[in-house]
């Protein structure tokens, strides 16, 4: 998917660019794709962070956008890699392990160049900035976009500034006391407020937002799969990944209780807080995530299967 515009002039007052986008969640990809290709710029999609070497092996792009936890490798790892090829300098460490003549040919497409890499980042952590900087990341933007501050980052990127102090790069995520259980809200007033926010928040046809919407049923489908599945064979390893992943479908979709959710069962399950934090979320979680797992007719037999009920 790609959107490019005729006009060489661009909101935000660059020129048209070729931005690459390192997102594994169709929905954000969707979303950026309305708001930079309204803007003007070219966009080029890479699912993971391995997929985006091989993109930039075989194109040349003037930004880089990249969640710092892309699956296959990380977007810190990314942008390492990327910097030290770009000064012409091989990589250290793991990350060669199977992939050698790729990096010998980003290097000579690299080496030279420097292009401007903005973190992507949903809730993240004061901390999370001073990676994102130490790693080569020039900005940051929050997930899910907001049209004002991408367009603002992409201009001061695409001029050369330097980059961003720790404050500017990442938006620290606010500490919310427990709250009572969330209400399984009925599907159709849960659509209802999802199509009210993508109007809102992108201006989107309704077209758009119906495909937005079966998207968003198939990543929520996956996400109850995945967990029906861990909970059966008692694997947990990739329950953080999937919860970091759900959080910013849930923030695209302007649930930020939901998101809330997925934020605090995220940080227990990297703390191996199972039993006493992560379960009783992911009850709560699940079962309010079950009506939208079906666009098209409310699932009141999978809120029972979550929920208890």
């Amino acid at each position: 998917m790609a959107e490019q515009a005729d006009d060489k002039r661009t909101e935000g007052g660059t020129g048209p660019l070729t931005i690459l986008l390192v997102e594994d969640n169709e929905a954000d990809r969707r979303v950026a794709a309305e708001v930079l290709g309204k803007a003007g710029h070219r966009v080029r999609f890479a699912a993971n962070g391995l997929a985006a070497l091989e993109l930039l092996c075989r194109e040349r792009v003037d930004v880089i956008f990249i969640d710092a936890q892309t699956p296959a490798m990380d977007g810190l790892a990314v942008t390492r890699l990327i910097r030290r090829c770009e000064s012409g300098l091989a990589p250290e460490g793991q990350a060669v392990a199977g992939h050698h003549q790729l990096f010998v040919a980003l290097g000579k497409v690299l080496s030279g160049h420097r292009t401007p890499i903005v973190a992507m980042a949903a809730h993240a952590r004061a901390e999370a900035g001073d990676r994102c900087l130490a790693a080569g990341m020039d900005a940051s933007v929050s997930k899910p976009f907001r049209n004002e501050e991408v367009l603002a980052v992409l201009a001061r990127v695409a001029a050369g500034e330097g980059a961003a102090t720790r404050s500017a790069v990442v938006p620290v995520a606010k500490e919310v006391p427990a709250a009572r259980p969330l209400p399984v809200i009925p599907q159709p007033v849960l659509l209802e407020n999802v199509r009210a926010h993508f109007q809102r928040q992108y201006a989107l046809s309704p077209e758009k937002i119906s495909l937005l919407l079966d998207s968003l049923a198939g990543s929520v489908s996956t996400f109850l799969n995945n967990v029906d599945r861990a909970r059966a064979n008692d694997d947990w390893e990739d329950l953080p990944r999937c919860l970091h992943s759900m959080k910013g479908i849930l923030l695209t979709m302007g649930l930020e209780d939901l998101a809330d959710l997925a934020r605090r069962a995220e940080r227990g399950a990297w703390e191996g807080e199972m039993e006493t934090v992560v379960a009783p979320l992911l009850v709560e979680l699940c079962g309010c995530l079950s009506p939208l797992s079906n666009p098209a007719a409310a699932q009141g037999a999978d809120v029972q299967r979550w929920s208890g009920r």
